[in-house]
């Protein structure tokens, strides 16, 4: 498999992970934007615990 196989590969990957982070965006309550770290609607383990520690918790994940 040669350089560019492997990148576009990895589209499905890429747009799935777009998909998750845009609906979790949306899906957020006004609390969490509003300053409420401990609103935050995250069923990931991981992700839960680094929403409720900053804002941009989500975007470091």
């Amino acid at each position: 498999m040669n350089k560019k196989e492997k990148l576009f590969a990895l589209i499905p990957a890429l747009w799935a992970s777009l998909f998750d982070a845009v609906i979790t965006i949306a899906h957020q309550p006004k609390d969490y934007w509003n300053g409420n770290l401990n609103a935050a609607n995250e069923a990931n383990d991981i992700g839960n615990y680094m929403m409720k520690q900053h804002v941009s918790g989500l975007f470091i994940v």
